[in-house]
């Protein structure tokens, strides 16, 4: 008796354990599967990642749409096996075991989500690009793609979990999820904001005003000196012109008043800051330079302006590169990307040295003119031209501004309102180097900052900038609209005379210091006579450290037409740079660095 009970308690055993392990095979078999879904899913996902620019042609959209497909379908296999033998559900109700499967199993469920999310979008994309008739923009396509963003963003915010409970290969991958959604989330803010300025100046909820004003990298001011405006009327996506010219066919009104600091009236009041529209942008505050604009524009042609659209000669080529060439009556050589900034800041200037600009100013409006007609109507390469202006808010060659609030509040989320004080205003740096002199000779001036922190033993911080300024305007030129002398602040042809403004970091101190655009400015001179070099120091005491314990420095560009290139170094006992670049690099965009000891 007691033989067979033993006999027995062994078969009950070994049925429990081969049970088990059919179990547990089959647990395997299911998980593999799995796996080999979710690893499908993956690449898919890490194509249409590394490849995401190519959504501006149809041909790239299509490719990323099948990886999206092809991800969503993976994950959905995934998912079915996951439950295809009713094991792993079954394990899930296991201590430890149990969040595991479970975390791995919202991951896949998640992607799926994802996924179907990135399809919508890419439709909504495609409307956008469709064609349309001429002088007649997208509104309904417009209202769509700004919809399924919405979407996207209310479905993607909810799959940011915690990794709380989760070990090993679950919880990393879903820290790599949470941290690419995070971006995800960023950029849908800012497409949401991209689209809900576009509808404003596209006039869809109501008819505007847009003020253009053409900036030129000839004649420097923080983002160029405006020489030319546009009035466009928008209502519902069809685009009219109202008015346009030189600026300095405008009569002068006298001053406009704008709420401004105590610093832009010390520093720019002088100048004309605020009655005369060439030198509203002495500023690094472009807000304030565009409404300055605005309201002296209105005071001088009786039109209510409601936006304000400027743009240099790079943010032109820029459009150039996405339309095409363009020619104008009057220039024998097509206008490309490529070659809009010589003809049009030097040759042109080298064809009317001297007397009446008038002809020059009437090729230029034609160049705006006939760009804005392309712009307009070119409805195939619409994602391409949104690209470029999307590149040129950074450093800041192409700037907007709403005199609706939440409109304006939507552009300095989109990083388009030229503004230097609304990222890190504790950390952020800014140099203007602005012409002094009434010639055109920025086009020869090339710009170079040496900036250097030193780490007291009491770790404090002093930032030296050293702005040199290369002047390689050709030397024995006849005097020349171009060249000069204006016999006021220059008495050579080619004699560079030039205002060096330097932002620093509001809280910050500097001798002479003044708040202003929101940080601390102060201002220097300097002459530079052709093919020499000339140079301003400033010095900047920064008194606390940021939340780590390091200092970080970020450095706003000037929209310059060839950058600002920009040297870090860190001195005293111990002092170390984190991050940032090292040795010499073009301050295209915002550039930070991060000092410690």
């Amino acid at each position: 008796m007691a033989r067979s009970s033993r006999l027995t308690r062994r078969l009950i055993v070994g049925g429990l354990v081969a049970l088990v392990l059919v179990v547990a095979g089959l647990g395997a078999v299911a998980a593999l599967e799995a796996k080999h879904h979710a690893n499908a899913a993956s690449a898919e996902f890490s194509y249409v990642e590394h490849h995401f620019a190519d959504a501006r042609t149809a041909a790239g959209r299509t490719l990323l749409l099948e990886h999206l497909e092809a991800a969503q379908a993976d994950a959905a296999a995934a998912a079915r096996a996951w439950s295809s033998t009713g094991v792993l559900p079954v394990l899930g109700a296991m201590p430890i075991i149990g969040t595991e499967l479970g975390g791995a199993n919202q991951l896949l469920t998640d992607a799926h989500l994802a996924a179907g999310e990135g399809i919508s979008l890419l439709d909504a994309v495609d409307g956008l690009a469709d064609q349309h008739g001429v002088g007649q923009l997208p509104v309904a396509q417009i209202a769509a793609l700004r919809v399924a963003i919405a979407h996207a963003r209310a479905t993607l915010a909810p799959l940011e979990r915690s990794p709380g409970g989760l070990y090993g290969p679950v919880r990393s991958a879903r820290q790599q999820l949470n941290a690419k959604l995070a971006k995800v989330l960023t950029d849908l803010d800012k497409a949401s904001a991209a689209v809900g300025v576009g509808q404003e100046l596209l006039g869809i909820n109501h008819p505007v005003t847009i003020l253009v004003l053409g900036a030129n990298n000839a004649e420097m001011r923080d983002q160029g000196i405006f020489l030319s405006y546009s009035l466009i009327r928008s209502s519902n996506g069809v685009l009219t012109t109202l008015d346009q010219g030189p600026v300095d066919a405008l009569p002068l009104t006298g001053p406009v008043d704008v709420a401004a600091s105590p610093g832009t009236k010390a520093l720019f009041y002088g100048s004309g800051a605020n009655h005369i529209v060439q030198s509203t942008n002495l500023t690094a505050n472009f807000a304030w330079s565009a409404e300055t604009a605005a309201k002296l524009i209105t005071a001088s042609t009786g039109f209510k302006i409601d936006d304000v659209v400027a743009l240099d000669v790079p943010a032109m080529a820029a459009m150039l590169d996405a339309t095409g060439p363009i020619e104008i009556p009057g220039i024998s050589t097509k206008l490309t990307g490529a070659n809009l900034a010589p003809i049009v800041l030097d040759q042109l200037y080298a064809a009317y040295p001297n007397g009446s600009q008038s002809t020059r100013h009437d090729e230029l409006s034609q160049i705006g003119a006939v760009l804005f007609a392309k712009v307009r109507s070119d409805h195939a390469q619409r994602i391409a031209l949104l690209e470029a202006a999307a590149k040129e808010f950074p450093s800041r060659h192409l700037l907007l501004w709403s005199n609706d609030p939440g409109t304006e509040g939507r552009i300095v989320t989109l990083g388009a309102s030229g503004r230097v004080d609304t990222t890190d205003p504790g950390a952020s740096f800014h140099v203007a180097v602005e012409s002094a002199v009434a010639a055109k000779i920025d086009y020869f001036t090339r710009v170079h900052l040496a900036v250097n922190l030193n780490l007291t033993a009491r770790n404090d911080a002093k930032v030296t900038e050293v702005v040199a300024i290369d002047n390689t305007a050709p030397a024995g030129q006849a005097p020349s609209y171009q060249f000069g002398p204006d016999h006021l602040n220059s008495s050579v042809p080619g004699q560079y005379v030039a205002d060096v403004f330097s932002w620093s970091p509001r809280g910050s101190v500097v001798v002479g210091g003044v708040s202003e655009s929101g940080l601390v400015a102060t201002a220097a001179s300097v002459s530079v006579l052709p093919q020499h070099q000339g140079s301003v120091v400033f010095v900047t005491d920064l008194l606390h450290p940021n939340d780590h314990g390091n200092y970080l420095l970020r450095f706003i560009p000037q929209s310059r037409l060839v950058p600002e290139d920009i040297t870090f170094t860190v001195t005293g006992a111990g002092a170390r740079q984190l991050s940032g670049p090292r040795g010499t690099t073009a301050l295209v965009d915002p550039v930070s660095a991060e000092f410690a000891r």
